[in-house]
């Protein structure tokens, strides 16, 4: 696989595997420099479209079919908060103060809930909206 940048270092063709050539087009939008839009073809027929609003911490994928998906991030540490579809229909997750995934829901009912143990901040219990549980141990240096 073969990668062609432009002068300021973005990738803007692949090139493989096999016959297999993408194009990458990177533009700015001239009225708010924090948007940025990728569209992702190929000679194969794929398209994709990414816009990315970093002033509004989300990103929009648009597929071929016309099908959207945004992703919202949190506003302190880029994780992502949401993904959802046109319905708003998706995932939400939550954090604790360190970060830490505490809890992820979709649109449909379904949820999962993550404790960490204290020693190395690692997930010790997760539990479904159901209450079924799945407990995680660790050994002395981390692992499980």
């Amino acid at each position: 696989m073969q990668n062609v940048y432009d002068k300021v270092g973005f990738c803007v063709k692949q090139i493989g595997p096999g016959k297999k050539e993408s194009k990458y087009e990177r533009k700015i939008d001239p009225y708010n420099k924090l948007h940025t839009t990728v569209v992702y073809s190929s000679n194969e027929g794929e398209w994709t479209k990414y816009e990315f609003f970093k002033d509004e911490d989300k990103s929009v994928v648009t597929e071929k079919d016309g099908k959207k998906r945004t992703t919202t991030l949190t506003k302190c540490c880029g994780k992502p908060a949401s993904i959802v579809n046109e319905k708003g229909e998706g995932v939400f997750m939550d954090y604790d103060a360190t970060d830490n995934l505490v809890s992820r829901k979709d649109s449909f009912g379904n949820a999962a809930y993550f404790t960490y143990e204290t020693q190395f901040n690692h997930i010790s219990t997760i539990t479904d909206n159901l209450n079924n549980k799945m407990n995680f141990k660790y050994d002395d240096k981390g692992n499980l």
